[in-house]
């Protein structure tokens, strides 16, 4: 976005005139910045309330923007034009994030999984707009596209997102009153009913966090947010998000396991059935390590090729059927 393009919608949005197009537009370009780590707690505290912040960084854009414009259009963004820019991205979560959250009741949507809670293996799921979800057992999940640029999930329960990167279409999680909005990037959303809290882990980008269209912070990689259920106790940390439980849980490890038992686990995994052609080929031992992130394609591509076998995707659409000679040994 240019600086005259930034100028006006800021002097749109200052005098409360912005379309929901403009202000999507300005979220959208909030999400895209680096803003070194700044949290919204922090740029309040420079000036002591939401107004006094919003009226000083509007007025000192103004008035540098004029000069801005004259220099060359590849000179790096000032420190300060930073700063309000990713403060036009909190104002809108603020004043305009719940509108994006919004959509029509009764809507149908293109997802529904429920996973049983004694389940006993995360769920993976493909959603429609390529981003990955993998389930904890006990989580149920909706995916909605209410209009063309927004995606939306709700969940109960607990799980792992790898949000596909799209700058023109917010993509937001909402679990009870908490709502994570992104538009790339991998984290984890926990919805603990029976401690009234909630949390959320980062793996790598960076997401914003609001309870009941309250903004509680802006999480980068490798940070945590901890929310009670009335959002006073809203807790920021860091962390290393690899090691959180979650992450743990995701990571499929098969050592020398035979090619039968690890079939039987990526049937949990993926919900779907596969079928060996040679029975000698399920005792085949198979060595390899996945992240959780990998589609069930992913997964067999190197498992069979391991083991100079072939896979093909029944009609139905609901079965893997394997096929290869068993093991010499």
């Amino acid at each position: 976005m240019d600086t005259a393009r930034l100028t006006a919608l800021l002097a749109r949005y200052h005098r409360n005139e912005c379309s929901p197009e403009e202000e999507r537009e300005l979220l959208s370009w909030y999400h895209r910045l680096d803003v070194n780590g700044l949290s919204y707690e922090e740029w309040l505290a420079t000036e002591g309330s939401e107004a006094a912040l919003a009226k000083r960084l509007f007025s000192d854009f103004q008035r540098r923007a004029e000069r801005e414009v004259k220099e060359p259009e590849n000179k790096p963004l000032r420190p300060w034009t930073r700063i309000a820019a990713s403060f036009v991205g909190i104002a809108c979560l603020l004043g305009a994030g719940y509108w994006l959250a919004g959509r029509q009741q009764g809507a149908e949507p293109l997802v529904r999984i429920e996973l049983p809670a004694n389940a006993t293996e995360p769920r993976f799921v493909l959603l429609p707009d390529s981003s990955k979800a993998v389930l904890q057992p006990g989580t149920s999940l909706e995916y909605y596209e209410p209009e063309s640029a927004l995606r939306q999930v709700e969940i109960t329960g607990e799980a792992y997102f790898a949000v596909k990167p799209d700058p023109q279409r917010p993509f937001s999680v909402e679990a009870g009153e908490v709502k994570v909005t992104v538009l790339g990037t991998a984290f984890n959303v926990k919805s603990d009913a029976a401690r009234n809290s909630s949390e959320v882990v980062v793996n790598h980008g960076k997401v914003s966090v609001e309870q009941s269209g309250k903004m509680l912070g802006v999480l980068l990689a490798n940070e945590k947010l901890v929310i009670t259920a009335d959002g006073h106790d809203a807790v920021q940390k860091a962390v290393t998000a690899t090691g959180e439980q979650p992450w743990n849980d995701l990571v499929m490890r098969f050592d020398s396991v035979s090619f039968g038992m690890i079939a039987e686990r990526l049937q949990r995994r993926y919900g779907t059935n596969i079928l060996f052609t040679t029975k000698s080929l399920e005792r085949c031992p198979v060595t390899a390590t996945f992240t959780g992130e990998e589609t069930l394609t992913d997964v067999l591509d190197i498992i069979t090729t391991t083991r100079g076998a072939t896979y093909r995707k029944e009609e139905s659409g609901i079965g893997i059927t394997i096929d290869g000679e068993g093991c010499k040994n």
